[in-house]
């Protein structure tokens, strides 16, 4: 768990009030990434949302089938969001995330935050209306892709 008071520092919980803050705080993790290593591969199920803390993450497609040939589409900086996949279905990762450099991660458990924004209906409009969603989801825009992940 982290604390309210560490989420509030990023852009994508600045304006949820402190009840909001401490609910996703209890399902959210801090961890640290060594360099040339991925956080996660495309592909696979998105279990987490992840918010750079410190350091960058490259977002890279696979194109073979293997997974051995990966291009990069976008990087992802401190405070930027990763792994949207995470709340949109089918929940399958899209790109895989990997670290150039030593990488912390804020790494919200995608289960439970997805659970809490089907119920509470108030705090999901909040979390998927802020113009930090539509900044965070546009930049992949600007490495050539458009949302549905079709080159441009």
């Amino acid at each position: 768990m982290v604390s309210p008071e560490t989420l509030r520092k990023y852009s994508p919980f600045a304006d949820l009030n402190e009840e909001d803050l401490r609910r996703i705080a209890t399902i959210t993790q801090e961890s640290t990434h060594e360099y040339n290593t991925y956080l996660c591969y495309q592909g696979r199920p998105a279990k987490k949302l992840h918010v750079v803390v410190n350091g960058h993450v490259e977002m890279q497609a696979d194109f073979d089938l293997e997974g051995l040939k990966r291009k990069p589409l976008s990087v992802r900086t401190v405070g930027e969001v990763c792994s949207w996949a995470a709340l949109t279905k089918p929940y399958i990762l899209t790109a895989s995330m990997f670290c150039p450099v030593e990488v912390t991660v804020l790494e919200i458990d995608a289960v439970a935050l997805r659970e809490m924004l089907e119920q509470d209906h108030r705090l999901a409009n909040e979390f998927y209306t802020s113009s930090w969603l539509l900044r965070s989801r546009g930049s992949r825009t600007r490495a050539g892709w458009n949302v549905g992940g079709i080159k441009s």
